[in-house]
């Protein structure tokens, strides 16, 4: 496929006959055999599709008419009463053409049973559980008029007696590539194909139309073919190499063939990378092997695992308490800063709140899910897309009563109001999720999964099992900040033989490098649970145990991930997971939901578009995938520490065995294709999903940096190169070289206490190579830049705003944008630039003089920002000008 331009799409038509006398004796022969003109046209339409198609199943569109007799004159009225039905091929099981076309009427039929379920609305639920997609859904569609009358002509009789005869005919479809119709006039069958140009390469839709022809002639010229394999009856019509402009001479199809010859495997993906090298995705089946029989070993169910004591139970609940209606508050406190939700007079579209917040796409599923949450909670009442308050936002209490002075209470409800004083900025992008939670002192990692007394016993629980199954080899996925990995390590030192710690930043491994650098056998990897495996990444015997620690709600699809773990298991190993289970967490909405992965689910969750799930919700997913449930801790549906930890065992072995398997392939494919056999060309990677392409960025080689910017080089060296692999060259890229987001935050904040304090995350994805954020850094600090405008208004005063012990100033925004007057803000430079709080003032009076020589003047500080606001306006005043502040 080619890219479809912007422009406005152009139809190409196609079209032909079928002479009165063979198509009557065609049309005659089928209806013989119990199969409509219509099916029998829409399967020889299939069967070409499929000699061009991709895979050997898809789906097509079929047009009706749907006139239903609810009012007596119903005949009378003028309108389209066009419906649409959806009609599955398959065309891989090796039937004969004549039974496909029965298969075909057979399933029409079941379809029209379930008409009032218009097609339009299943591929509208459809995109909606798939996400967004640039590409229609069902873009081939299938129209027949064949049998049809009006007022007891046929259609085109009607159409001639009521606006003559034709002599153009066209159409075209929104989201509609290919449309075929059909029709009779004067006993001859008339088709046509719309094609919208430039969707298909160059010519393929014309000669797609002239197999199709050839296609048909053929069934009528030798009925009696109609009894041979479906695959067979266009043998005279080569079918189409895929990809059709590769230049290997070898059909990736045929591949994917001969590899579901073996036995196991379920399914199976080739590709070919950018870099032409081969890859190979398999799916392997579900059915244990008979031969893994379950090692008899103890039994988790007889374990003693207390809850913890009541106290801390006490202060769990208390804490969890405060954090829920602190952040509903704060929610509907960032709403109505906005004029949303303010009476219950007026509603509002979901369009205006996102543009109300300026909420970038990635966070618009969080905000409908804010909405929901109010929803739930009787707050508002939803109106199909719009929302109204039942009353004001506004009214919504205060917790009750205060937060435990615990350091970790303390920890979550100080991340908690920085969350909400920086809704606005998160909402729009201009501040990172990652940055407020992975702050440089740990405080709020540290809370949430080491010190608050559930987590602190579920560690220990988990690190308890894992030695009690005397686990050999162990691997953590989503490590994170390794608040289980101590305790594990430490439990299993004596009985395990290797420990392989992942996750899917590299900060984290370098972290976990540091921290554990005299714990042997301990090996460090990145694993995205949302990818493929690499096998060879990963020990062939298989993993006793595998632990996931509130990881797996961040997978887009469960099942599917859950299913690539199990291969990585040996006969009997076990998948240990601890998760949180509330689903209804306000304070997940408010603060931690606005990372990126809690809103990148696309299964059966956005049913209700909550990411996380109940214990008996994993305990069915773990079945799915293949899993015998072994343990759910605490036993209760509702677990008094909104977590539980779970434990499943794998019954038998999934993983194929590579080195039997890849000969195998070799040996099947080497007639097929010289360039699978060659090394070179040659990448066979087993996996348990959708297919991914492999893609390895090449290194270039390094240059001299201009002397302008070789400062900040230095600087971002000693900042960020731990983190990337291999020596760092002017025009590397952060993120090719194996930066993600959470590195990109540590180095920021690392720059930023060096001196930089123009550094910033938005910066560093804008100019991700070394040398354009250099040179940006550059140029950003080579001038004064404060006071810096907020707000350009009428009125004659001006207002000067400090910032916050934060340094930012975007807390200000909402009330400048509310007052009409000039406000300029002073934002914090470089930590390191002043030695005392005096050194500090003075700049900023400077600045203030700079902008406005004399007075008067308005000052305004809040937390930090007041002592600023008080030491300039005494300033000031010293200097004979009249100041007020605030």
């Amino acid at each position: 496929m080619v890219e479809t331009p912007p422009e406005t799409p152009h139809f190409t038509t196609f079209k032909s006959t079928i002479g009165k006398t063979e198509w009557q004796a065609v049309k005659q022969r089928w209806q013989q055999q119990g199969v409509t003109p219509s099916a029998a046209l829409l399967t020889l339409f299939a069967a070409t599709l499929e000699r061009w198609s991709r895979t050997t199943t898809f789906t097509l569109n079929l047009t009706f008419f749907n006139r239903q007799p609810i009012h007596p004159q119903i005949n009378q009225l003028i309108g389209d009463f066009t419906s649409v039905t959806l009609v599955d091929f398959n065309f891989s099981a090796p039937v004969t053409l004549q039974e496909q076309m029965q298969q075909t009427q057979q399933r029409l039929w079941q379809n029209m049973a379930h008409s009032e379920m218009n097609g339009v609305e299943v591929i509208r639920e459809l995109g909606r559980l798939r996400g967004s997609q640039r590409q229609p859904l069902m873009p081939v569609v299938f129209t027949s008029m064949l049998g049809m009358t009006l007022e007891g002509m046929t259609i085109d009789q009607a159409m001639s007696h009521l606006f003559g005869e034709p002599c153009y005919v066209f159409t075209q479809t929104p989201q509609v590539w290919l449309d075929h119709q059909v029709m009779e006039s004067d006993g001859e069958l008339m088709f046509s194909w719309y094609c919208m140009d430039n969707v298909l390469e160059p010519g393929a839709a014309e000669a797609m139309f002239n197999d199709y022809c050839a296609i048909l002639q053929a069934v009528i010229a030798a009925p009696e073919s109609l009894k041979t394999l479906a695959s067979g009856i266009a043998g005279h019509i080569p079918r189409r190499r895929w990809p059709l402009n590769a230049q290997a001479d070898y059909d990736l199809r045929d591949i994917e063939q001969a590899t579901l010859e073996y036995p196991g495997i379920r399914q199976a993906r080739a590709e070919i990378t950018e870099q032409g090298a081969l890859t190979l995705d398999i799916v392997m089946a579900d059915d244990p092997s008979p031969s893994a029989a379950m090692p008899d070993e103890h039994e988790l169910t007889q374990l003693a695992l207390p809850l913890p004591e009541q106290a801390q139970l006490d202060e769990l609940e208390a804490t969890w308490r405060w954090l829920e209606a602190r952040a509903l508050q704060g929610i509907a406190a960032t709403l109505n800063r906005h004029g949303l939700f303010t009476t219950p007079e007026i509603a509002h579209r979901f369009s205006a709140i996102v543009q109300a917040l300026s909420a970038q796409a990635s966070h618009q599923r969080l905000l409908r899910q804010w909405l929901q949450c109010l929803t739930e909670r009787e707050w508002l009442i939803r109106e199909g897309e719009s929302w109204r308050c039942r009353i004001p936002l506004s009214e919504i209490p205060e917790p009750q009563e205060a937060c435990p002075q615990s350091q970790w209470s303390q920890a979550l409800a100080q991340y908690l109001e920085t969350c909400i004083a920086r809704h606005d900025a998160l909402f729009s992008g201009r501040c990172s999720p990652l940055e407020l939670l992975f702050n440089e002192q740990h405080r709020v990692t540290d809370a949430l999964y080491r010190d608050n007394p559930a987590s602190a016993c579920l560690n220990r629980y988990t690190a308890q099992i894992a030695a009690l199954c005397s686990a050999e080899r162990i691997l953590e996925v989503g490590a994170g900040t390794a608040a289980t990995t101590a305790p594990v390590l430490k439990a299993t030192r004596n009985t395990r033989q290797s420990y392989h710690f992942t996750d899917v930043s590299a900060q984290f491994l370098n972290d976990a490098r540091a921290r554990f650098h005299d714990e042997s056998q301990v090996s460090y990897a990145l694993f995205d649970i949302n990818q493929p495996l690499d096998f060879t990444a990963h020990p062939e015997a298989g993993y006793d145990l595998i632990v996931a620690v509130n990881v797996l709600h961040d997978a887009s699809h469960v099942v599917q991930t859950l299913r690539r773990l199990k291969l990585l298991l040996k006969a009997g190993g076990r998948l240990l997971i601890v998760e949180a289970t509330e689903r209804n967490s306000v304070f997940q909405l408010a603060s931690v939901g606005f990372i990126e992965g809690l809103s990148g689910y696309r299964d059966f969750r956005r049913r209700d578009e909550k990411p996380m799930l109940t214990r008996s919700a994993w305990q069915e997913v773990l079945v799915q995938a293949g899993f015998a449930n072994e343990l759910a801790w605490p036993a209760q549906e509702s677990s008094p520490l909104r977590q539980h930890l779970l434990v499943a065992r794998s019954p038998g072995v999934n993983r194929p065995g590579k080195k039997s398997r890849e000969p195998l392939f070799t040996a099947a494919l080497w007639h097929r294709s010289a360039h699978f056999t060659d090394p070179a060309k040659r990448s066979v990677i087993y996996a348990a999903a959708c297919p991914r392409l492999i893609r390895r960025l090449s290194q270039p080689n390094p240059r001299q940096l201009p002397g302008g910017i070789r400062r900040w080089k230095d600087r971002w060296l000693n900042s960020g190169n731990r983190c990337c692999l291999g020596p760092v060259a002017r025009h590397h890229d952060f993120f090719e070289l194996g930066g993600d987001s959470l590195m990109a935050t540590r180095m920021v904040a690392q720059l930023n206490r060096r001196g930089i304090a123009r550094a910033n995350l938005q910066d560093l994805f804008s100019h991700s190579t070394l040398s354009d954020f250099c040179a940006h850094l550059q140029a950003a600090t080579s001038g004064e830049d404060n006071p810096i405008p907020l707000c350009q208004g009428d009125g004659e005063e001006t207002l000067f705003v400090f910032h916050a012990s934060d340094g930012d100033i975007s807390a200000w925004l909402p009330l400048a944008s509310a007052l009409n007057r000039r406000v300029f803000g002073l934002k914090a430079k470089s930590p390191q630039r002043f030695a005392t709080l005096d050194q500090m003032i003075d700049e900023y009076v400077g600045c203030i003089r700079r902008q406005q020589p004399h007075g008067p003047y308005v000052l305004a500080g809040w937390s930090y920002g007041a002592f600023l606001a008080a030491g300039a306006a005494q300033r000031l005043y010293a200097k004979g000008e009249q100041v007020g502040w605030c």
